[in-house]
């Protein structure tokens, strides 16, 4: 995953067309780990990251697959980091059972789509999702983070692939409704 992300990367980052090279970011570094092995094999004292200089950590379609001990787990790894040299954490998998329920209605398709990825991943996705936005507000609490919600709706008159892709805005956007991407920082930081 981590090769296919960086080639994404690539492509969204772009080549400058008058040098045709590859544009370089110096401050994004892609880092193969399990995030819930303890110890943490976040990496914490590399040159990159520079002591009380904030980073950003980004996690998508991860958490959803793992058990509460393990979603603790890499809160552990990542609250870690972070009291190292703050920053924030922003994921969109922090998915509710009131979101399921909604996206199912919408999409029943979304049920095959869910059984799929049980079967590929080898784990009952159904079985570790948060209960409600409050059960996630909670947890993240009792791990030391503070939670602020965005709400994916926000983005939507900046999308540019639906009339591409064929898929209608009114149902893009009943979709995009229930969907949020969280921002999480440590409850001890300013």
């Amino acid at each position: 995953m981590t090769s296919y992300k960086q080639q994404l990367v690539k492509q969204l980052v772009g080549v400058d067309a008058q040098r045709l090279v590859v544009r370089h970011r110096s401050n994004l570094h892609f880092t193969a780990i399990d995030a819930t092995s303890f110890p943490s094999q976040f990496p914490i004292d590399v040159e990159y990251l520079r002591l009380r200089k904030p980073i950003t950590i980004l996690c998508e379609g991860l958490l959803m697959y793992l058990t509460f001990a393990e979603k603790q787990q890499v809160f552990a790894n990542v609250r870690e980091i972070l009291e190292i040299h703050g920053g924030v954490w922003i994921t969109p998998d922090l998915i509710t059972q009131d979101d399921l329920n909604h996206l199912r209605q919408i999409s029943p398709g979304l049920q095959r789509l869910n059984q799929t990825a049980s079967i590929v991943s080898r784990r009952s996705i159904n079985n570790y999702h948060f209960e409600n936005l409050d059960h996630v507000k909670r947890f993240a609490y009792e791990q030391g983070f503070w939670v602020e919600e965005y709400s994916t709706l926000d983005v939507m008159d900046q999308l540019t692939c639906l009339e591409a892709l064929g898929i209608n805005s009114d149902v893009a956007s009943s979709i995009l409704a229930c969907l949020s991407v969280f921002a999480l920082t440590l409850c001890n930081s300013a």
